[in-house]
């Protein structure tokens, strides 16, 4: 059995104020102390912010928030190491000083963007270890012309290529510009995609037979391989809709031209196929406030019609893809910390789905692909 752990702490708040303001028969305040959970929590510090999560081996992932983390699920409990007792200095993973913020497997091995307080480190490629894991201790940065020194803000691998995007400062400029190179497996150099882009590129994808972008309030769509991505457009095919707000863009290539793009304003607009045509799931209003949308993953049922999307404080939602237009229902369980989180980044891993957020660190549970909720025999561990 997995360690468990009880935040005692509401617990105790809540049974201060029962002493201070009862109600008749206990009230809604003895109600939140007999429904809290216990949650099930691992080694991973709880309040990291986690930017990316990568599975190199079944049971085998990487974790980059600041420090890399590599946890092995066969174990039970998982250990993760570094874990919360390991002092700050202690990041077996990454290179000396370096922080992570980029994390992508491609190519057989994890490649990683690395930075120090006050410069910029650039592109590592990991090394394998005598332990089988992968270590970017004793790398060191890549010295292709085309990448060398640049500033890393997203690696993302797809349909035989891996892309990374970089942010620089212009000399004289109080703006960053952005570029978007890419390696291909064929090769060993790698190319400038686009440079000078004006607002940070939120996501790219691949469909199945088109490439995706989205940057400011701008899709960008090619069928070319690898893409050029020469012009974009701030409208939807199927109507004029605003995508201010873009925070990122979800390609689904298994079910074929399924594409969702996540936004603040606008809820998630869908498309299944490719673009041609589009629908919108419109963003959940609680206490008048438009609920912004992050991330898209998925799906999580074997009939391929139930999607997870991270939400900006507002915990997760499913997005259902059976009714028409789609529907964003939110997680209903009020009495753990992911209910508020805001959720940057989801893997959905078979039954398996990790959601790391903005402050809360990690959570995994086990999805129930007939249902595609979560399954009656798991709840959410805090890794």
């Amino acid at each position: 059995m997995k360690a468990r752990f009880v935040f005692t702490l509401c617990l105790l708040c809540a049974a201060c104020a029962a002493l201070s303001s009862c109600t008749a028969n206990g009230g809604a305040i003895y109600a939140t102390i007999e429904t809290e959970k216990l949650v099930t929590t691992n080694t991973l510090p709880l309040t990291l912010t986690i930017e990316d999560i990568v599975k190199t081996a079944p049971n085998h992932y990487y974790v980059a928030a600041g420090g890399i983390f590599y946890g092995d699920t066969s174990t039970d409990p998982v250990t993760w190491n570094p874990n919360v007792n390991s002092p700050i200095a202690d990041r077996p993973y990454n290179p000396p000083d370096g922080l992570c913020n980029a994390l992508a497997y491609y190519g057989g091995t994890l490649w990683g963007g690395f930075f120090t307080t006050g410069s910029n480190l650039g592109l590592y490629k990991a090394i394998v270890q005598a332990d089988g894991t992968y270590s970017f201790e004793n790398s060191t940065a890549e010295t292709d012309s085309t990448i060398a020194g640049k500033q890393v803000v997203l690696l993302q691998p797809l349909n035989g290529h891996l892309f990374m995007v970089s942010a620089s400062l212009p000399a004289g400029s109080a703006s960053y510009a952005y570029e978007v190179d890419y390696l291909s497996s064929s090769t060993s150099a790698w190319t400038v995609l686009i440079a000078g882009l004006t607002s940070a590129v939120t996501g790219l994808a691949w469909d199945g037979t088109h490439y995706w972008m989205t940057t400011g309030s701008t899709v960008y769509e090619d069928a070319s391989d690898p893409p050029s991505f020469a012009s974009g457009t701030s409208t939807l095919s199927s109507g004029s809709y605003s995508l201010s707000g873009i925070k990122g863009i979800y390609a689904d290539s298994i079910e074929g031209g399924r594409v969702f793009i996540a936004t603040t304003a606008g809820g998630i607009y869908y498309s299944p196929d490719a673009g041609l045509t589009w629908e919108q799931a419109k963003a959940d209003v609680i206490s008048s406030v438009t609920i912004g949308y992050l991330t898209v993953a998925g799906p999580v049922d074997a009939a391929n019609n139930t999607y997870l999307v991270g939400s900006d404080g507002y915990g997760y939602y499913t997005l259902s893809l059976s009714s028409n237009p789609p529907t964003l229902t939110r997680y209903s369980d009020s009495t753990i910390a992911l209910y508020t989180e805001s959720i940057g980044t989801i893997l959905v891993d078979g039954t398996t789905v990790f959601m790391g957020t903005n402050s809360e660190g990690l959570w995994s549970t086990t999805f129930d692909p007939s249902t595609g909720a979560i399954s009656t025999s798991s709840a959410w561990t805090h890794e």
